[in-house]
């Protein structure tokens, strides 16, 4: 039978090495397709005739064989009994391992401050050192305090702003002027205590002189108190009170 030394298989088409009956490459058979094998001729089996042989003769018997006596050997030598070993002492327990602790969570970086906070805090700071730190002006209003509350006939409390201005950086200058300024007003109080006392007893006199109609001799008694201690509206008033009087009663007034 021929054979192709390449692959029938116009889509395949590849050489071969040796003949095939298949292609090892797509698998197509190598036989043309109109070619069908003839079927195999069949021969009768003819069996040779083989002539008669005498049979052979016995074979002859050998000899029984001779058992060797068994040789007896002698028992093995005791094997000496070893030593014992030192004890060897027990290894040490091995430390178990430790697991290497998880990683730390990374640290957030700290988000910068912002200018805006910056300023309040500065802003802070400020208004702290302005309420602790006595300033000028606030000297001065403790000082205007303090003559103000000495002008209110009010010693107490104006010797207690004295006190409280000398525990500031007042300088020993305004200390002075503020002292100055009590005294004065100091003055003035006892001044004013001492007018209303005498105008209390001069109001009575004259009251009493009205009362009895002698208007000469209340003038008199008003002129006395306003020239001691000057006049105010009190004074003007009673003033006004004794003219309409001698009007009203020119016949008690013994000037006319």
């Amino acid at each position: 039978m021929a054979h192709n030394d390449s692959c029938i298989n116009t889509g395949c088409g590849r050489a071969f090495p040796q003949p095939v009956d298949f292609c090892p490459w797509c698998g197509t058979a190598q036989r043309p397709l109109n070619a069908v094998p003839a079927p195999p001729v069949v021969m009768p089996t003819v069996f040779p005739v083989l002539p008669v042989t005498p049979a052979p003769p016995a074979p002859p018997v050998p000899p029984a064989p001779v058992i060797a006596a068994p040789v007896v050997q002698p028992p093995p030598a005791p094997k000496p009994i070893p030593a014992p070993a030192p004890s060897v002492p027990p290894a040490p327990p091995v430390p178990p391992v430790r697991a290497n602790p998880p990683p730390r969570p990374a640290v957030p970086t700290r988000k910068p401050i912002r200018l805006r906070w910056w300023l309040i805090g500065l802003g802070l700071l400020w208004l702290a050192w302005m309420l602790t730190k006595p300033t000028a002006a606030r000297i001065e209003r403790r000082m205007a305090s303090a003559v103000a509350l000495a002008k209110e006939c009010k010693p107490k409390e104006a010797q207690d702003e004295l006190i409280a201005l000398r525990k500031t950086r007042a300088t020993p200058e305004q200390l002075r002027q503020v002292q100055s300024a009590l005294n004065t007003a100091a003055a003035a109080c006892t001044r004013a205590e001492q007018r209303r006392a005498a105008w209390t007893t001069a109001n009575n006199a004259i009251e009493r002189l009205l009362n009895a109609g002698s208007f000469e001799q209340a003038r008199t008694r008003l002129a006395t108190f306003t020239k001691c201690w000057g006049e105010d509206a009190r004074t003007r008033e009673v003033k006004a009170r004794i003219d309409a009087g001698r009007r009203d009663h020119p016949l008690a007034d013994p000037s006319r």
